[in-house]
């Protein structure tokens, strides 16, 4: 790139950068952050006796353990992340409610900005800027991201999570692997969707890998599961409640009391306002089952799910068994993670999508030398953009090009003729 036009993208990608950065800022002063105060309010109750999980306010309790999305008729509160999550956030929780909003929309600018650090860190020479600059104006710039941010959501943190799994992986490290597989096995606690990551490590024979994340998920227990075993329960029963709730069970009723809730919480009166973004990615495979006119159980959305992990590994083992490298492997694994999200009866998150930040992250330099995979991401950036109209489920196109280009990198394509990959693809 020459200069007068790298210095233009640097600028025109700034400025992009600068206004995300203000608009997010905005959003986390206008709105109160409907899911964060949720989590909030569960790591709060850590302290106490009640579950996070089904907790019903009562005055005598203080608003600092109000959520005003909680309604007393449900015996469930809204609250769906792990108890490790909620301890996780536990030592900011305590804060003025308005400072952890703002510290939470930080912490997530820290995570995407680190993520992005980690994964495209040159190896040899100066860094690239294209790759960077592309990933940031078409995906952090996105109304992904602004979604993310204005719900006070954690989907980052897990693709943060996937990148520092990576940069061991492939790092100098004499346990890089090790620490790698640690980082994995902590990963499920966070979301155990993240178990299946584990699986295709050991499919394709990764060894260190799986005993560093035996090592960590047994941290983890000791960590997140050992002070306290209830929480895992009732969280578990939660989400079991959650799936029959959206297949069409009604929800479980609730004996509390319906309280007036005050309009003030801890200084602020838009704990209940939330901005709309034209954001709908795909949905669960349940709901394309039931447009068909098919009901499926869960257990049979288990069995395709296996299937459909089995199916890929055969494949990859096939087709990679010579040639495979760390992206093609972490591509897998990312692949294998977030079909999960598909085969389970319950509702997927729009902001989910952040977590494509990771694979793309991988494949962009490789789809630069594939004119049409280059082509399709840049459309599909575009496409999360609202351009060159806006027309119904079209971050649900989008996240369909990621995944079939992710697919296509998966089982298609050459190395990234990195040495270093040579030297791990036996590790």
């Amino acid at each position: 790139m020459q200069k007068p036009s790298k210095y233009l993208f640097i600028g025109i990608t700034a400025v992009f950068v600068l206004l995300t950065i203000v608009k997010s800022f905005y959003y986390s002063k206008k709105n109160g952050g409907i899911d964060l105060r949720i989590r909030v309010v569960g790591s709060r109750l850590l302290s106490t006796d009640q579950s996070p999980y089904f907790y019903n306010w009562n005055p005598s309790d203080g608003e600092y353990f109000l959520a005003p999305s909680d309604m007393a008729n449900s015996t469930l509160n809204g609250n769906v992340v792990t108890p490790a999550t909620l301890y996780l956030i536990h030592p900011i929780s305590w804060q003025h409610y308005p400072a952890v909003r703002m510290i939470w929309t930080i912490i997530q600018f820290i995570l995407a900005f680190v993520t992005l650090y980690l994964l495209r860190k040159p190896k040899d020479g100066p860094i690239s800027l294209l790759p960077i600059g592309i990933l940031l104006t078409g995906l952090l710039c996105s109304d992904i991201w602004l979604l993310n941010i204005e719900r006070g959501q954690i989907y980052i943190f897990y693709t943060f999570l996937f990148a520092v799994m990576y940069a061991l992986y492939i790092s100098k490290l004499k346990h890089g692997l090790l620490l790698s597989g640690f980082t994995g096995g902590l990963f499920i606690l966070f979301r155990p969707f993240a178990a299946i990551i584990t699986v295709v490590f050991l499919i394709n024979g990764k060894r260190n890998w799986w005993l560093g994340s035996i090592a960590g998920f047994t941290v983890g227990c000791l960590l997140f599961v050992l002070p306290r075993p209830s929480l895992w329960q009732d969280y578990f029963k939660a989400m079991n409640m959650y799936a029959s709730q959206y297949v069409g069970n009604p929800p479980v009723s609730s004996n509390a009391i319906e309280y007036p809730k005050p309009g003030t919480i801890e200084g602020l009166n838009n704990l209940l306002e939330a901005q709309g973004f034209n954001i709908k990615g795909l949905k669960v495979a349940y709901n394309y089952f039931e447009k068909l006119g098919i009901v499926v159980s869960q257990n049979t959305l288990y069995l395709l799910y296996g299937l459909t992990v089995l199916v890929l590994s055969f494949f990859y083992f096939r087709i990679k068994r010579k040639a495979a490298t760390p992206q093609s492997l972490f591509l897998l694994a990312f692949l294998c993670y977030i079909l999960a999200e598909f085969f389970v009866t319950v509702a997927r998150g729009n902001y989910n999508l952040i977590q494509w930040l990771f694979p793309l992250s991988l494949v962009i330099l490789q789809v630069k030398a594939h004119r049409p995979l280059f082509i399709l991401l840049v459309t599909s950036f575009l496409l999360l953009h609202n351009f060159p109209f806006v027309f119904p489920y079209q971050a649900a196109f989008a996240e369909l090009f990621f995944l079939g280009i992710t697919i296509y990198c998966v089982f298609f394509t050459g190395s990234f003729n990195s040495s270093r990959d040579s030297q791990l693809k036996a590790s």
